[in-house]
């Protein structure tokens, strides 16, 4: 259904109080299918866009600018064709700032930014300084007396689309794979993770269909890898380390290395750590557990500032 013709008819001016001016132009748009609609006429890729000051032939004027959707009205219908006339009004009488970013055209409307953040409660471990939290013999003080609570922001970003691609279903449930810009901030691979996407459906008027999509973006400023220490009850002693029968259990009057729950750091290898010459071990390297996909997030166009 493509636009085989678009060109000008005719241009008046009208002047307001306070000197504005408003030029009505009227366009002839061709289109060649008789099933088209009044959207296909009115977004033509040869008409002004949402924001053009006004030109016509030899005449400018540089203070008026389109600042509302086109319409379009059927003047002749055939066989194998439609002609509508489609009027485009280029006014001087500005908005306010906040208005001047959007327009009648649903697709032409900006981003939408919320942010929250989860909540949950942890025991802490350590104070601000790093030193451990115990009582007076040294064990770990646990329970109501150090918990505390800890939040993650997250973003919900609202766009109107003119269809849902593929592209955009393919980020639900991932991680982004490179850098993202995003609303003032960058964050880097593996940081963001698309929790949902979800959408509706609307019309402007009876032609013009879009889809309004929310993303729903969880932040980690860590990585969203599941980061596992290497914890255990059994200690390597001899024979094939990947046959399980080549670790015995260890009990918890077992002084090396206990942990308050009876379990011990292992090394990796199945051997008990020795925490005076080291950390615990995360489990898959630096990084963790990856449990989710990793995707190409810059397919869309984000608010980035």
């Amino acid at each position: 259904m493509p636009v085989i013709s678009c060109e000008k008819v005719s241009t008046r001016v009208a002047g307001e109080a306070g000197g504005h001016r408003t030029y009505t132009s009227i366009w002839q748009v061709i289109t060649d299918d008789v099933n088209d609609g009044a959207s296909t006429a009115r977004m033509a890729e040869a008409l002004p866009n949402y924001g053009d000051t006004y030109a016509w032939g030899n005449s400018y004027d540089t203070g008026a600018w389109v600042q509302a959707a086109h319409s379009a009205t059927l003047k002749n219908e055939q066989a194998n064709r439609k002609v509508w006339n489609v009027t485009v009004v280029h006014s001087s009488r500005g908005r306010s700032s906040e208005s001047e970013s959007s327009s009648d055209d649903p697709l032409d409307a900006p981003w939408e930014v919320t942010g929250d953040g989860d909540e949950w409660v942890e025991e802490a471990q350590n104070d601000i300084n790093g030193k451990a939290i115990t009582n007076s013999a040294k064990r770990p003080i646990t329970g109501k007396a150090v918990e505390r609570i800890r939040t993650r922001r997250k973003f919900t970003l609202t766009k109107n689309f003119e269809k849902i691609s593929p592209g955009i279903e393919y980020l639900e449930s991932s991680i982004n794979s490179s850098t993202v810009r995003l609303c003032g901030g960058t964050y880097a691979p593996y940081t963001l993770k698309m929790r949902r996407i979800g959408f509706q459906r609307l019309w402007v008027g009876n032609s013009q269909r879009y889809y309004r999509v929310t993303f729903y973006v969880d932040v980690n400023p860590d990585t969203h890898f599941l980061k596992i220490v290497d914890t255990g009850r059994h200690e390597y002693k001899a024979g094939d380390r990947s046959d399980p029968k080549s670790y015995v259990e260890i009990t918890d009057s077992d002084t090396r290395n206990p942990q308050p729950d009876g379990s011990y750091y292992l090394d990796g290898n199945g051997g008990v750590l020795n925490l005076l010459n080291g950390e615990p071990v995360i489990l898959n390297g630096p990084n963790g557990f990856q449990v989710d996909y990793a995707r190409e997030w810059n397919i869309v166009d984000w608010p980035r500032d």
